[in-house]
């Protein structure tokens, strides 16, 4: 009974333990968890506000002003992919306003490399930009069937080769057969008579 009491009395001290270190680990864990969601979520908003100045300076034709605001958007590691697509199209726009076409094909790249099914609008978009994204898709495009045909050719290439083997074959078995049968003329080429049946 005794030892009944002091095992009930070492399990109730070990619960209070257990209980006030719990309450200590969530006081403590759960502020840096919610921190950092909202961290997340703040650093998202800025972005999107930063990025919605960065396209203000663009229409006012202010761009080494909004190029100064988007790189550092992009350098921020919690940013969202729909706000990093957002951030290279206004880039693109901007070098093609500046002319500077290296540079506006360089980043639209990074756009298709993100989004290979992106396609612009012609509502939104200028025609110099839609036609700069229509040409690197259709670079893609044509990469991908150029790397594919050295392999249909190989595999055609194979076929060809056992169909050429297989005639080979063929023709030279057909030789010595005709070959052989020729040489014996003293052979009778008739077949002989079936054998006769027994009568009753």
């Amino acid at each position: 009974m005794k030892n009944y009491k002091r095992m009930n009395r070492k399990i109730s001290h070990f619960a209070i333990v257990q209980l006030i270190l719990s309450i200590f680990l969530m006081q403590t864990a759960l502020p840096l968890i919610s921190g950092n969601s909202d961290v997340l979520a703040e650093s998202s908003q800025s972005c999107t506000k930063i990025l919605n100045k960065a396209e203000e300076f663009y229409y006012n034709a202010k761009f080494d002003n909004a190029i100064e605001l988007i790189r550092q958007c992009i350098k921020d590691p919690n940013l969202t992919k729909e706000n990093r697509l957002r951030a290279y199209r206004i880039l693109t726009r901007i070098f093609l306003a500046k002319n500077e076409k290296d540079k506006a094909e360089k980043v639209a790249r990074k756009i298709l490399k993100i989004d290979p099914a992106y396609k612009p609008t012609i509502e939104k978009e200028k025609p110099d930009y839609i036609k700069l994204i229509s040409d690197l898709k259709a670079e893609q495009t044509q990469k991908k069937t150029v790397t594919q045909k050295p392999a249909e050719v190989k595999t055609n290439s194979k076929k060809w080769y056992w169909i050429g083997a297989g005639a080979v074959v063929v023709l030279g078995t057909t030789a010595i057969i005709l070959s052989s049968g020729g040489n014996n003329n003293n052979q009778n080429n008739t077949l002989p008579e079936p054998p006769q049946f027994p009568t009753n």
